[in-house]
């Protein structure tokens, strides 16, 4: 059937590698084809991490990453048709995977320009907030202290 797919922004302690936060940037479930294609970007090792930084259980990889994601996902959106095998996950149907799709792509690019203009920190503020104050705790923290904290894009498939 196929697998839930999440892209996670990671921020880890720069000197002891210790995970500090986690939280979902974007998340398609049941997108088997749109999953593979983004976890494959992931793995590349173009986009891998010193060794302390990789994960035993998720792929680990740069923020940089975030540009080819985007336009993977904004290629297919470019094509004319959605009977494509790309928005395919034989659960939901491709119009209501590329209107998902859409939306995480909202919090990707929100990402995205954050990363360019690491002062705005509303930007990264709506790549990550869900509509919950908790949810936005960690923000708090990485901005109290940013130069001792990484950020990473952290992929993962779930059952």
């Amino acid at each position: 059937m196929g697998l839930d797919y999440t892209i996670y922004l990671t921020i880890k302690d720069k000197e002891s590698a210790v995970k500090q936060s986690r939280t979902d940037i974007a998340y398609w479930r049941k997108c088997w084809p749109l999953s593979q294609a983004l976890h494959d970007l992931c793995s590349q090792d173009a986009y891998s991490v010193p060794e302390k930084y990789q994960d035993k259980y998720n792929t680990v990889c740069s923020v940089i990453v975030l540009k080819d994601i985007i336009k993977t996902i904004k290629d297919e959106l470019d094509e004319d048709y959605i009977d494509n095998d790309f928005w395919d996950c034989q659960v939901w149907e491709n119009a209501i995977v590329r209107d998902m799709s859409i939306h995480n792509m909202a919090n990707l690019y929100a990402l995205q320009a954050w990363l360019n203009d690491k002062e705005d920190d509303e930007i990264l503020k709506h790549a990550a907030y869900s509509g919950k104050q908790e949810d936005i705790q960690w923000l708090n923290e990485y901005l109290k202290d940013k130069d001792k904290y990484e950020l990473f894009i952290e992929s993962e498939f779930s059952y």
